[in-house]
């Protein structure tokens, strides 16, 4: 079977995580604990937790995804967005790390969250170029 033209299309042109900044303090938490395994625990849990949590953005649609063993999943098209939101603060913020928040029309809050995500100015930038296609 062939693919159509819009599964192909359907490439995502940005996927992400939520970034390692997001978890900095865990992170130094479980190195100081490490020599006593909890910190072991502690930074096992730092992947999981950042694995569960899947962003993406395709000429389409920008979607949510999350979980493990029940994954569940959130999609805006891109033409339907109506407003683009970045959140920045403190040293996240300075680094580039922040939420980007995407809403329709329909919608009094935003939709889509893209949680503690790196470049996200770039993120809010791919989606308006989207928008416009």
């Amino acid at each position: 079977m062939t693919p159509s033209v819009d599964s192909v299309s359907e490439t995502a042109v940005w996927s992400g995580h939520p970034s390692h900044w997001h978890y900095f303090g865990y992170w130094v938490l479980g190195l100081v604990l490490a020599p006593v395994v909890v910190g072991f625990f502690i930074i096992w849990w730092i992947f999981i937790d950042r694995g569960r949590r899947t962003y993406s953005v395709t000429p389409q649609r920008v979607i949510v995804e999350w979980g493990y063993f029940s994954r569940s999943s959130r999609e805006l098209r891109a033409k339907d967005i109506r407003s683009i939101e970045v959140r920045k603060n403190g040293f996240l913020g300075m680094l580039g790390v922040g939420d980007v928040e995407c809403s329709t029309a329909a919608a009094d809050e935003a939709e889509i969250v893209f949680r503690s995500v790196a470049g996200a100015d770039t993120i809010r930038d791919l989606v308006r170029h989207y928008q416009d296609v």
